[in-house]
């Protein structure tokens, strides 16, 4: 029998899986595996080699982590496009409410969906091309259109 030492987690006296649905429904919840783990009361040693060795709980796993990143991207969406509420006090009292805006996430989320046109970084090549006169710099000005959007 291997040597038991402090770092060993202790069974707890639970079927050796019953510990996985806990730690699937948290990571769907909140996909931090650290979280996850402490929901489900597992080493981190333990769910990465059942991961490993169990291609269902990988799949499993995997599954989780994206319905939990669509539940952020949701939440990025309601903020950035709706707003939060935000109170207003004065000498302590409540007295009215604002809706803030989050600019930053917006950003986020229209570089993610429309990269083409709100990514960082530039294409070079299209540039040179642009200077040479191969392709026009503008991309309204490949319409006809003016800077102003008239004809």
């Amino acid at each position: 029998m291997p040597k038991r030492t402090d770092r060993t987690p202790k069974s707890q006296g639970r079927p050796p899986n019953s510990w996985k649905p806990a730690f699937i429904a948290a990571l769907r919840h909140t996909p931090v595996v650290r979280f996850a783990l402490l929901q489900a009361g597992v080493s981190r040693c333990t769910a990465y080699t059942h991961r490993a060795k169990d291609a269902a709980f990988a799949a499993d796993w995997e599954e989780a982590i994206q319905d939990g990143v669509d539940m952020l991207e949701m939440e990025a969406n309601r903020r950035a496009a709706h707003g939060v509420d935000r109170p207003i006090y004065f000498q302590g009292t409540r007295i009215d409410t604002v809706k803030d805006f989050s600019d930053n996430l917006l950003m986020f989320l229209l570089k993610a969906y429309r990269p083409e046109k709100f990514r960082d970084n530039f294409d070079l090549t299209r540039l040179v091309e642009a200077l040479r006169g191969n392709v026009p710099i503008d991309p309204i000005a490949k319409s006809g259109a003016g800077r102003n959007g008239r004809h």
